[in-house]
């Protein structure tokens, strides 16, 4: 059974068919499925979650607590219940099939006071539980899982190197190497068993400094060795989407020295240097970023139409194939049958942090 289970082909079949529950209850046994439920994401019912952010029109910039929900498969938005917290700046991942959701500020305009608060929500019991605090507050930071611990990476106000990780079997926090750099607004991904981090900003070296430095971490033997360089981004960039897809790493819009970008660079392990790919349809500024059945998705942030325009927030959602021969982004409309999905947008402020998990119904 443990033989058969490390076979890619084997975890499709299986995460088609097993519910969450199940596949948590299968890991229970011991047999080694790491991966299961990212490979699930590629042939299940899924849906996406878009959260955290305020109102354009409040001063306060008011974190909210309200969630939507996207499915896929019907093309249309759903209300999800609400977050204990109101959050703007979040940081957000999936681990161990939940939405955890760290940090962030309650008044955009106030992001000095950034929370240590963390949250989690199980779609198959719709609702959130509060998590262990995080040890530093913090705002502008950036989440992901690698293996069954949630890394949670920089933060502003002042910038950070700080990294620590949530152990989901002790429930506890715990510090990690930090980073080389102090990053705020940063992007953080994970491919291939690295943490990547890019881009963000440093203020502690005698000024403000918007990054192009990318830095990654592996875990050996369950403990994290040092974080080491990667090849750096062509541009600055503060707060790009990012997710990794097909054996790269993708790097989408955010703020750059000349302005707001549309470019998307990919990186191969390995390789020395970032590649382009085509570009978004319009310039992005806190975007978010999510892979659901090889393709890449991305949405919700902030929007212009120029890299020097008036940023408005984004309703766009834009899609990418690889593995179509035109490759460009592209409306979902075009990969989906439903009808509903030629309206696909975003249906308020929310976005600034988006995942999917499969669906448990």
């Amino acid at each position: 059974m443990p033989e058969l289970l490390s076979e890619p082909d084997i975890l499709l079949l299986v995460s088609a068919f097993v519910p969450l529950a199940g596949r948590r209850a299968l890991r229970a046994t011991g047999v080694q499925c790491q991966g299961l439920e990212q490979v699930g994401l590629r042939s299940r019912h899924c849906l996406w979650y878009a959260f955290g952010g305020h109102s354009q029109d409040d001063a306060e910039r008011v974190g909210s607590t309200a969630v939507q929900l996207l499915d896929l498969r019907k093309g249309t938005w759903e209300v999800a219940p609400n977050l204990c917290e109101g959050r703007t700046g979040a940081a957000a991942a999936v681990l161990d099939g939940r939405l955890v959701v760290c940090g962030g500020c309650p008044r955009g305009s106030s992001p000095s006071e950034a929370l240590r608060s963390v949250e989690s929500f199980d779609p198959a019991e719709g609702r959130w539980e509060a998590l262990p605090p995080m040890t530093l507050a913090r705002c502008g930071a950036a989440a992901a899982s690698l293996g069954r611990c949630l890394f949670v990476c920089g933060g502003m106000n002042p910038t950070t190197r700080s990294v620590e990780f949530l152990d989901m079997v002790s429930r506890r926090w715990q510090a990690a190497p930090s980073m080389d750099y102090h990053r705020g607004l940063l992007s953080a991904s994970v491919l291939q068993g690295k943490l990547y981090v890019v881009g963000g900003f440093d203020d502690q070296r005698g000024g403000r400094q918007n990054l192009r430095s990318v830095e990654f971490l592996s875990m050996d033997s369950g403990q994290a060795a040092s974080w080491q360089t990667g090849p750096d981004l062509a541009e600055c960039r503060l707060r790009p989407a990012s997710a990794a897809l097909g054996g790269r790493i993708f790097v989408c819009g955010g703020e750059g020295d000349s302005g707001f970008q549309n470019t998307v660079e990919v990186l191969e392990p390995g390789a020395s240097s970032w590649e382009m790919m085509p570009r978004l349809s319009v310039h992005r500024f806190g975007a978010a970023a999510a892979v659901v059945a090889g393709r890449l998705y991305v949405g919700g942030g902030f929007e212009t139409s120029s890299a020097r325009g008036i940023l408005r927030p984004s309703k766009k959602v834009e899609c990418y194939d690889p593995d179509e021969l035109d490759a460009t982004w592209k409306d979902p409309a075009s990969y989906h049958s439903s009808d509903s999905f030629a309206c696909l947008s975003w249906t308020s402020h929310l976005g600034e942090a988006m995942v999917a998990l499969p669906a448990s119904r």
